[in-house]
């Protein structure tokens, strides 16, 4: 039903009509529990100048405006919302305002987005709208929580960002492909300390000019390329000051973006999205100091692997699956751990290279045995692994006892996860700490399974 039509047998119901009567006709309208009814319900009340407190909680129970967001139409979560705005009932406006993510509507009028703006929970979910006035987001913007998610944004206007940017807390924009230069100039001035913008795949060089001055965390982990251009080299030494740094959408690095990158000092540095390195990039990258994931290479020169040689902390080369022997003589000489589980063979004398490397070393199949042969003709080896899943997270725990050391690998399923070692005096102590550690995992609910 139009508006204009609505509108129409709103004014015929009520002209010389009874408030009384009117009022029951419209909680009959409202009961039907049909968008088009309750439209037409909420035109008469505003037509009847009943627009007000005390008449929605005499016509809307919580458990009636349930009902009614459950029907996923755009114009009653938008009047209900507005409605919220006029209520000030704690618990009634709280029905609408917790049920707003789960109604997931796609587009909010400005009135809507101004009660929302009144929310007073940290997070506010609005991941289904599509679309964004400047007005809704002026609106928007004066949210007080944590928390601002419109993930479902594909584009921004270049007022909207300029008014998202006044957000107070962390706002994310996971959605948007493309995003123009105004824009990232309105958005590098958000100070809510976090802007998540993975959905982006690329930035022309005033945008990561514009970016690269943003003063909190800035989640770029989409972006497929890093130039040697002036932005794009600024943005990376912007993106360096992290702590973790998850950069896994690149597949192309340049030396200049490569050398900034290799300033970061914090916990992680994800690269795994590269399947190749240039002999400067890897020059560059061995100079990181952290754990560096680089698990998307397939392949690694030995120059490259002469460089990374020389990183310090734990190194991920999880998807290589060969090694030529000057390649392993030049990894033996990285200090700490050092990932190479998708090897699938090596020659003897790579192996007798990696049997010099200082550090946890993770093996896997005919390349881990290859390894302890040379260190000893036969060593007694025991390795398990086990997986969590339930609705909140999916990880991973391994344990190896080898000898008199116990390593432990633990993490996040389809992460590169953390190592850690454990000598003991004897074969006997390690085992039994090893069977101690399997039945701590176990009673916490993981599962045994074949190792990943």
């Amino acid at each position: 039903m139009s508006k204009k039509l609505s509108l129409k047998i709103a004014q015929k119901l009520t002209a010389n009509a009874d408030p009384k009567r009117e009022l029951l006709k419209i909680k009959k309208l409202i009961t039907a529990n049909n968008a088009d009814s309750f439209v037409l319900a909420v035109e008469l009340v505003r037509t009847l100048e009943l627009d007000n407190e005390t008449t929605w909680l005499a016509l809307l129970a919580k458990s009636r405006v349930v009902q009614l967001g459950k029907l996923g139409d755009d114009r009653v979560i938008n009047l209900l919302l507005e409605i919220a705005g006029q209520v000030k009932d704690g618990k009634w406006r709280e029905v609408v305002f917790d049920k707003i993510s789960d109604w997931c509507p796609t587009s909010l009028s400005e009135a809507a987005a101004q009660a929302l703006a009144q929310h007073e929970k940290r997070v506010l979910n609005l991941n289904g709208l599509t679309s964004l006035s400047e007005a809704t987001a002026q609106a928007l913007a004066q949210h007080k929580g944590d928390y601002l998610w419109l993930d479902g944004l594909t584009s921004l206007s270049d007022a909207a960002a300029q008014a998202l940017a006044q957000h107070k807390g962390r706002l994310y924009l996971r959605g948007l492909t493309s995003l123009s230069d105004a824009a990232a100039q309105a958005l590098a001035q958000h100070k809510g300390g976090q802007l998540g913008l993975e959905g982006l795949t690329s930035l022309s060089e005033a945008a990561a000019q514009a970016l690269g001055k943003h003063k909190g965390v800035l989640d770029l982990n989409g972006l497929t390329s890093l130039s040697d251009s002036p932005g794009h080299v600024a943005l990376a030494r912007k993106l360096a000051q992290h702590k973790d740094l998850d950069l896994s959408g690149l597949t192309s690095l340049s030396e200049a973006a490569a050398q900034a990158l290799a300033q970061h000092k914090g916990g992680q540095l994800g690269l795994e999205g590269l399947t190749s390195l240039s002999e400067a990039a890897a020059q560059a990258l061995g100079k990181h100091k952290g754990v560096l994931d680089l698990n998307g290479l397939t392949s690694l020169s030995d120059a490259a692997a002469q460089a990374l040689g020389q990183h310090e902390g734990d190194l991920h080369l999880d998807g290589l699956t060969s090694l030529s022997d000057a390649a392993a003589q030049a990894l033996a000489q990285h200090e700490g751990f050092l990932g190479l589980p998708g090897l699938t063979s090596l020659s003897e004398a790579a192996a007798q290279a990696l049997t010099q490397h200082k550090g946890d070393l993770w093996l896997n199949g005919k390349a881990e045995e290859a390894v302890e042969a040379s260190k000893t003709g036969s060593v007694a080896k025991t390795e398990r692994y086990f997986e969590f899943k339930d609705n909140q997270s999916a990880k991973f725990w391994g344990i190896r006892v080898q000898v008199c050391k116990v390593t432990v690998h633990f993490g996040k399923i389809g992460g590169s996860g953390q190592t850690r070692s454990k000598s003991f005096k004897d074969e006997i102590t390690a085992q039994a700490h090893a069977e101690r550690l399997v039945k701590e995992k176990t009673r916490k609910g993981y599962n045994e399974t074949p190792g990943a």
